[in-house]
């Protein structure tokens, strides 16, 4: 006590103002962690950038996004030379200019034909100068369908707004990507509006980070949104004003395969034309694997106690029920869901579990299709915030034994997010034969790669072998699947649980917890009748929480930056 005295008088401060002096240095500790924090994100809306999807062996659909001042003019090249800027190596260029009346946000469709198989095309804009803006994207057409061939796709989701890190392009660099897949929550505005312009500002974020921006337009693309890039966190399609606006958005900014809710003649025309007010499920073959991309959110009606609710309309589940009647013609058929799909049934839930009737009649179809053919089923999910793992034992909900009904399922994030703060207080229990690989109460960087070994040769059995990686190419998980993938389901499904911190952060956790316990008894072991003493006992036992609080944020946000930076 004498030396705090000392310290008081030298400073000029009592006890109350030095702890006050202590106080705000504490909150420019906050500042402090918010500025570092903020660095992992982009805010910034960029109006320069494109990207590529709905690739075929000879065609592909791109989006540009050009900026929206009256009569800015971008030339958009296609080339089989990395170097834009020579025109003799061009296969397409059009000249796109932005003019308000035209209604399109500066978000530009383009269609390029005539492509040729199996072979790799460079693409991007290029200002009246013949300076490439922005960076180059890249990717592949494959050989036609029918055509066995072997690929690899990479998968994730759950990235929040902007997140910027080398990580991101470890992924293009070490595995070179024929496709990725964005299997929801593209971004976390939660955008309830009608207002378009609100979901192109929105896409401007995501892709005004660098990172991200190369990442997304290095390879074809494939995605659909979940929650919180549809409306917001957990809606369903009871919106109709602001879901209108979501599917216009859905189809202006990206470039998609055909839409099964439109006709083929609509669909053909549809191109180049505006947007229509339809839920984006699609389907695509890349070689002999299929690919269903489901939309689980703008035809969905969320359970409740007096309602079993439904995931999807009539018309998506028959187009769904003919996509795997015919999974005899291909080797693989790959299902994308945005929701998780395993757990027990629960009303209300987010997840399949919360349309429990939906579920077991999808996998007594599954059952009678794919289970009584190939059984070559393997679905993709993203939403929980982890890496995870079932071998088919957890997401058999048919209720027989005639057929099996339990396929694979890898779990694929977060992209770039915290596993779950939810799990940091309590125990996380999920539904998987393997994983639950995340730090719920920490930044994530995950994401996937499903090998396809495809052999040219007629009768080989073809493989896929699918690799999890965390923080760039740290391996995390790994399964190779061949031949018959699917499996009758076990009575209890599995369960796997999650980190709250990892070794550094819980160090720092227990730490700060001694200090703080050791003053709370100094303080009190000291305290006296008056108030000023009592005063200052409670000021220094908020500020110590508070400081403890200042050091954990630092430990989530500005460690993972310095892990980040050190692996540049």
């Amino acid at each position: 006590m004498g030396c705090l005295n000392k310290v008081c008088c030298c400073l000029g401060l009592n006890k109350v103002g030095l702890s006050l002096l202590l106080l705000m240095f504490s909150l420019l500790a906050l500042i402090t962690s918010l500025i570092l924090t903020s660095m992992n994100f982009n805010r910034s809306r960029q109006q320069d950038w494109f990207w590529v999807g709905g690739v075929q062996s000879t065609s592909a659909s791109f989006r540009v996004r050009i900026p929206t001042t009256e009569g800015t003019i971008r030339t958009f090249a296609i080339s089989t030379n990395s170097d834009l800027t020579f025109a003799d190596d061009r296969v397409l260029e059009e000249t796109l200019k932005y003019n308000e009346a035209d209604g399109d946000y500066g978000v530009k469709s383009v269609y390029a034909s005539s492509l040729e198989t199996d072979t790799a095309y460079y693409f991007g804009s290029l200002d009246d100068s013949n300076n490439v803006v922005w960076n180059v994207g890249s990717f592949r057409t494959p050989a036609p369908e029918g055509t066995r061939m072997s690929f690899k796709v990479a998968t994730s989701g759950c990235s929040l707004t902007g997140a910027d890190s080398p990580f991101f392009d470890d992924i293009h660099k070490n595995h070179d990507p024929f496709l990725f897949i964005n299997a929801g929550d593209f971004h976390y505005e939660d955008i309830m509006s009608t207002n378009i312009e609100d979901r192109v500002a929105a896409f401007d974020r995501v892709m005004g980070s660098s990172s991200l921006g190369r990442l997304y337009s290095s390879q074809a693309m494939s995605y659909i949104w979940d929650d919180h890039d549809w409306i917001g966190n957990n809606q369903d399609g009871s919106d109709l004003e602001a879901g209108e606006a979501a599917k216009l958005g859905y189809q202006l900014l990206f470039p998609h395969y055909e839409l099964a809710a439109l006709s083929n003649t609509t669909a053909a025309q549809n191109k180049s034309s505006q947007p229509v007010n339809v839920a984006p499920y699609q389907a695509f073959a890349i070689g002999t694997v299929r690919f269903i991309i489901l939309d689980l959110r703008s035809e969905s009606k969320n359970s409740n106690e007096t309602f079993e609710g439904s995931i999807y309309s009539t018309q998506q589940e028959e187009w769904l029920r003919a996509e795997l009647d015919n999974s005899n013609n291909y080797d693989f058929v790959v299902m994308v869901s945005s929701r998780p799909w395993t757990g027990p049934a629960s009303r209300g839930d987010d997840k399949w579990s919360g349309f429990a009737n939906d579920r077991r009649n999808l996998s007594k179809w599954i059952a009678s299709t794919v289970g009584a053919g190939k059984q070559n089923l393997l679905v993709v999910s993203s939403d929980n915030h982890m890496v995870a793992y079932d071998d088919g034992s957890s997401t058999d909900f048919s209720n027989q034994d005639v057929n099996p009904a339990g396929f694979p399922l890898i779990h694929s994030g977060p992209l770039a997010n915290v596993g779950s703060f939810k799990g940091v207080f309590s125990t996380r229990e999920s539904f998987f034969t393997d994983g639950c690989h995340t730090v719920n109460g920490e930044l994530n960087y995950q994401y996937s790669i499903l090998d396809f070994q495809i052999s040219e040769t007629n009768g080989a059995e073809p493989c896929v072998e699918i690799s999890s990686y965390r923080d760039g190419n740290t391996l995390i998980l790994s399964k190779k699947l061949c031949g018959k993938i699917m499996r009758g389901g076990t009575d209890e499904e599995d369960t796997c649980t999650s980190l709250s911190f990892t070794t550094t952060i819980t160090g720092l956790l227990i730490t700060s917890g001694v200090f703080i316990s050791l003053f709370m008894v100094l303080s009190f072991w000291k305290l006296e009748s008056r108030c000023e003493t009592i005063f200052l006992t409670l000021l220094d036992i908020v500020f110590y929480f508070v400081t403890a609080g200042f050091v954990a944020a630092g430990g989530f946000f500005f460690l993972k930056k310095k892990k980040t930076k050190e692996g540049e």
